[in-house]
């Protein structure tokens, strides 16, 4: 118990040394649709090692996305490069993952490399037959990830996957996922069901 509340103090600490940071991310918020200066900071904080560099970005992105309890874990490398994503409470994101339009569930483990894409159709071909550069603003879809769902090392996810689901390393999900099931593969395909649906 005392232990909880050591760690608690400190994330206030820290979220009050990088609030000047949050500060100018609210700033730009305020004055643009772009979102150089909240990605510039996360990109910053993100080559910030060891524990001092979770507690940093845990903070930061406490005040800048949608949802980022204090019992997250967010590694080195990793990124969060859109405002919108929600991290569930015990939310681990491993080594160089990076984190676009996405929710991710309480209990939900992503392991190292890991791209959580916002949805499946960032770009587009003009009538000219030109690729249209990516539009937060427009192609950007929401992706969920369910509670207590393991993502294993470099997967791409691109579509939902239910809760209590297991994604096998390297897999390219861009089909929602059933809950309770384990896919592999690319694109991923359902190995088999390894917990049972939730009772009606």
């Amino acid at each position: 118990m005392a232990a909880l509340k050591v760690k608690e103090l400190v994330h206030r600490c820290v979220m009050a040394l990088v609030s000047p940071l949050a500060f100018t991310c609210w700033l730009e918020k305020r004055v643009s649709a772009r979102d150089e200066v909240f990605v510039f900071w996360g990109q910053a904080l993100a080559l910030v090692p060891g524990l001092p560099g979770s507690y940093i970005r845990r903070a930061f992105y406490a005040w800048t996305i949608r949802s980022c309890p204090s019992d997250c874990v967010i590694s080195f490398l990793a990124i969060v490069h859109d405002r919108r994503a929600e991290l569930g409470s015990r939310t681990y994101l491993g080594a160089g993952t990076t984190v676009g339009f996405v929710k991710v569930g309480a209990g939900s483990s992503v392991a190292s490399r890991v791209s959580l894409l916002s949805g499946s159709q960032q770009h587009e071909i003009s009538a000219e037959g030109r690729l249209v550069p990516f539009d937060r603003a427009t192609r950007a879809s929401p992706v969920s990830i369910g509670e207590e769902t393991w993502i294993g090392e470099g997967a791409i996810i691109m579509a939902d996957v239910g809760p209590r689901c297991i994604v096998g390393a390297g897999s390219v999900v861009s089909r929602p996922v059933p809950d309770g099931m384990l896919v592999a593969g690319n694109p991923a395909k359902i190995i088999r069901q390894v917990f049972p649906p939730p009772e009606a």
